[in-house]
């Protein structure tokens, strides 16, 4: 699963011309918690709001990566 999303991030290229592509960088980030990989989960949450800052799941997602 997490392979797949991290080809789709690729396929997007960095775009941000569908909301919906916000969507691929919080599935992504709660994959990488559920296998315990808190450092890419934060850089996905990342990655997805330099993208879409005003998206709601990906700044909930962010606290949740970090923990808070």
């Amino acid at each position: 699963m997490i392979s797949s999303l991290e080809d789709l991030i690729k396929l997007q290229g960095g775009s941000n011309s569908n909301p919906r592509y916000a969507r691929t960088y919080a599935h992504l980030s709660r994959m990488y918690l559920r296998v315990g990989n808190r450092d890419k989960a934060l850089q996905a949450a990342r990655d997805g709001l330099a993208l879409f800052p005003d998206d709601k799941e990906l700044a909930g997602q962010l606290k949740v990566s970090k923990g808070d």
